[in-house]
């Protein structure tokens, strides 16, 4: 079999990333608040997808964490905010200051600012390893040999450790007429003790223009009352105390990494998965099968993963096809809410002609469901099925044996890049890269269904 250049730079690559140990993961595959992230879940490095909990954690380790209150205060001019570069709330900071900045532009009134970031860093809290536990059914598809059903159910890694982090921020707005006179009263706010400061000001700032934004994440909801609201320097310091006790559950906070291990790490996989020991007369080591493991099983969750994708989308098409026939024509003309954000115009009776007006394809008339699923049908058919099959079949008395003794691309029925890609097309004999414009199907049905309407008008139809 014949083994491209590019097989071979994806393979070093993937080997570079996961045959190791664990990986820290911080960016919006575990970030996201679409997702849950938890200890014992499993997780793919390759598609970010969060799957089953498949570890039950135990006890957890006890983690410190590192305390930063820092107070800034900004006289109308130009200030760094690169301490708080990579924070949850940098991008919302910059944007504060310059809306204050063009607001200010070509008028003799100066926006000043107080700046207060209160931030409690958590450091990982792992499960312990003596205290992990496999849950049962997961324990019984190993034991089974099914490992392939286990990767698909738990991902190829799982997450083991969690760091979190709370934070607090407030930006107090006063305007003045000089920078000079916005720092006097600056200093006599965070001076200040008491009283209220919406109605305390000296001669140089424009009281009644002043203003507070609060910012919290990751608080926890305190039983015993509190706020971390204030009018008051008095009521900042005890909305600042407030906030501190919101912050010191290390099981609350904001996810903003995860340690992802691999499930070849864990002494509860080796123990289920007898066939990592080496066996007499095969050739091939342990520490080579936990590689070929570690790698086959990213690209059995990715092609799983695009299976369901495409479920996914048949299954979005069918009900968007009934949602359209059932909306009056009185709305034809009118837009509809792009789910992707665009601003882009579909209208209604376009959806209801791209969902249900069929095309010739040799002689008779196939309408777009029908050709969706006939297309993906075969990819299964002819790629995932195969592939799968084959990585799971048995080789040297091993149920599976297969997963461990070779690597996907030196498999025939695996070998083939192009499938793995989202959308790819079965051409008889490999795949083609599908044409991803925003009106191919899968784009307009992942944008406009299911339908909403909007007051937006759209070109008149023929």
């Amino acid at each position: 079999m014949r083994l491209t250049s590019l097989v071979i730079f994806l393979s070093a690559c993937t080997r570079s990333v996961r045959s190791g140990g664990s990986r820290a993961v911080s960016d919006s595959r575990i970030r996201s608040k679409d997702v849950a992230p938890a200890v014992g879940r499993g997780f793919s490095l390759n598609t970010g997808s969060v799957y089953s909990d498949c570890i039950m954690a135990g006890a957890m380790t006890t983690s410190s964490f590192d305390y930063d209150f820092i107070l800034i205060q900004n006289d109308g001019q130009s200030v760094s905010l690169s301490q708080f570069q990579g924070d949850v709330d940098y991008a919302w900071m910059q944007s504060q200051l310059e809306v204050d900045s063009e607001n200010d532009a070509g008028s003799e009134i100066v926006t000043s600012q107080i700046i207060s970031a209160m931030k409690v860093d958590y450091y990982y809290s792992n499960a312990k390893d003596e205290d992990m536990t496999m849950h049962p059914t997961s324990e019984n598809l190993l034991r089974s040999g099914n490992v392939i059903l286990f990767f698909q159910s738990c991902g190829p890694s799982f997450i083991r450790g969690i760091r979190r982090q709370s934070k607090l921020t407030s930006i107090i707005r006063y305007q003045s007429a000089t920078p000079e006179s916005g720092e006097s009263f600056g200093q006599a706010l965070i001076g200040q003790t008491s009283g209220d400061i919406t109605k305390k000001a000296d001669d140089n700032a424009l009281s009644s223009s002043l203003s507070i934004v609060i910012k919290g994440f990751g608080l926890q909801l305190s039983k015993r009352g509190g706020t971390v609201s204030f009018t008051s320097m008095e009521d900042f310091v005890d909305a600042s105390q407030t906030a501190f006790q919101a912050m010191q559950n290390p099981r609350i906070g904001i996810i903003v990494s995860a340690e992802v291990s691999p499930w070849t790490s864990n002494m509860l996989f080796q123990r289920h998965v007898g066939a990592l020991l080496e066996v007499e007369g095969d050739g091939v080591l342990p520490s080579i099968r936990k590689v070929n493991l570690n790698i086959n099983a990213e690209i059995v969750t990715q092609i799983d993963e695009e299976n369901r994708r495409r479920m996914s989308i048949l299954g979005k098409m069918s009900l968007c096809m009934r949602s359209v026939m059932k909306i009056p024509s009185f709305y034809n003309n009118r837009c509809l809410v792009n789910h992707k954000g665009a601003n882009n115009c579909m209208t209604l009776q376009e959806l209801r002609d791209t969902l249900t007006i069929p095309t010739s394809s040799g002689g008779t008339n196939v309408f777009p469901y029908e050709s969706k699923l006939s297309d993906d049908t075969i990819f299964m058919k002819e790629f995932a099925f195969p592939c799968m099959v084959a990585l799971g079949s048995p080789m040297n008395n091993i149920r599976g044996g297969a997963m461990m003794f070779h690597q996907w691309m030196e498999i025939d029925a695996c070998s083939k890049i192009m499938c793995l890609y989202p959308g790819a097309v079965w051409t008889g004999s490999d795949c083609v890269l599908p044409q991803i414009t925003h009106t191919s199907m899968d784009s307009i049905v992942e944008s406009y269904c299911d339908p909403e309407i909007t007051d937006r008008v759209g070109p008149q139809s023929n």
